[in-house]
């Protein structure tokens, strides 16, 4: 394979998934590139169980979700096992102008689309997304 087709192809993602995380829910929304179907489901906020769907998914995979008050646990425990993931500020998403319908699954399919259309960004390119901040760090930031 050439340098510039490994170039091309090294980065690439078959699914892209978007997570809408809630203290008691999660709703997901994943993209086959390849085929363009479409998975869905409400899963509970047990990372083991955002986990094992996730790898059910053809892959390479990307996971999207927006940071919120759950925090970034989530995001550590898809990046231990080695699933590529985002966290997004929701202020710095593109939301479509007449978007008046907000639910769970509709923000969850926007965020799959988004990542998919790589309008998302890692830190350092001004998207709204960075690295989590380990478990240590919190209690500097949040002292008891």
């Amino acid at each position: 394979m050439g340098r510039l087709r490994r170039a091309l192809f090294e980065g690439w993602k078959r699914t892209h998934v978007g997570l809408d995380v809630h203290a008691l829910t999660v709703v997901a929304c994943g993209i086959d590139g390849l085929t363009g179907e479409i998975f869905r489901t409400r899963l509970t906020p047990d990372h083991g169980e955002v986990l094992a769907w996730i790898q059910a998914l053809p892959g390479p995979v990307k996971v999207v979700y927006e940071v919120g008050p759950t925090g970034f646990p989530l995001a550590r425990t898809l990046r231990a096992a080695d699933v590529d993931c985002l966290v997004a500020a929701p202020s710095k998403l593109q939301r479509p102008s007449g978007d008046r319908v907000k639910t769970d699954r509709n923000d969850a399919l926007h965020l799959a689309r988004l990542l998919k259309l790589d309008q998302i960004r890692g830190r350092g390119s001004g998207a709204g997304t960075g690295s989590c901040p380990g478990p240590g760090r919190r209690p500097r930031r949040h002292p008891r």
